[in-house]
């Protein structure tokens, strides 16, 4: 497992090494969201796929909260307050 963290640690270094090399820095703007017009230059799909992967991460996101929310109310009020599943 530790070798394929670093494995993807160099993948993204020499991708993102490659792609601020390819591309010129004074001909993009500098909004929060210029990531998906730079990379609609590159294919037209990875637009539409990072704005599913920002909605996925925080769709998942939200169910860890709920999830951890109902340990939470289980703990806080020692043992008063038990959940029930099913």
């Amino acid at each position: 497992m530790r070798l394929a963290r670093w494995a993807s640690t160099a993948i993204y270094l020499v991708y993102v090494s490659c792609l601020t090399w390819a591309f010129d820095a004074h001909s993009f703007g500098t909004s929060q969201t210029e990531i998906i017009g730079i990379t609609d230059r590159v294919a037209p799909v990875l637009p539409a796929m990072l704005v599913a992967a920002a909605l996925t991460a925080q769709f998942s996101a939200a169910l860890a909260g709920t999830a951890g929310c109902g340990g939470l109310l289980e703990e806080l009020p020692k043992g008063k307050l038990r959940s029930q599943v099913g």
